[in-house]
């Protein structure tokens, strides 16, 4: 929930479209690696980008993308962090439920693990709606990148934004998030609640 340009009243659960964007055609890693293997500097650039790629996609979790925990940060608070890699610990975090003081700066930093293959386009979208009546639901979408399968956790850390301020952005919002990516492949849906107050108690 922010304040800013990219929020949009809306209810359409899908993705936004990026005008004039043609995701590229699904393509295996194994192939990727096969292809220009006569050119020395791409193979090199290849082997680097695609280091540990073995080692990450021999794991039992069939998953292309794990999201290991979504951390909600304040300077000068502690960290609301929402464990998310079993079904177990999503089903917590729907039972989640933190303030924010109206105002306040915070930023979210997401811990993930990408194996077995690369995954493109890969998103992060909210939708909010308040358990107050006759406000609009508000649709959140960020692009986190592409980002190729390696050994052990990756991170993200989201631009840094500000809760909204009066009458209106005062209350309770049910967060349904979700990660999504270029192929319309859903890697996690989770939900939880914020209380957005004058103060932090």
């Amino acid at each position: 929930l922010s304040r800013g340009p990219q929020g949009q009243t809306m209810t359409d659960e899908a993705p936004e479209p990026t005008p004039g964007y043609v995701p590229p055609r699904k393509v295996s890693l194994q192939m990727q690696m096969e292809q220009d293997k006569d050119d020395d500097s791409l193979t090199k650039w290849k082997n680097q980008l695609l280091a540990g790629a073995s080692a990450a996609s021999s794991s039992t979790d069939t998953r292309n993308v794990i999201i290991k925990a979504l951390r909600v940060c304040v300077e000068g608070r502690p960290d609301v962090v929402m464990e998310l890699d079993t079904p177990g610990k999503v089903a917590k975090v729907a039972g989640t439920r933190f303030i924010l003081k109206e105002g306040a700066l915070y930023t979210k930093k997401m811990d993930f693990v990408v194996q077995g293959d690369i995954v493109a386009g890969l998103k992060y979208m909210e939708i909010l709606k308040s358990t107050r009546p006759l406000i609009p639901k508000q649709k959140y979408e960020y692009m986190l990148g592409s980002f190729p399968p390696r050994e052990g956790i990756q991170s993200f850390t989201f631009p840094e934004e500000e809760t909204p301020t009066g009458m209106m952005a005062r209350g309770t919002w049910e967060v349904k998030s979700k990660f999504v990516d270029d192929d319309n492949a859903t890697h996690l849906e989770f939900s939880y609640l914020i209380d957005i107050k004058k103060d932090w108690s």
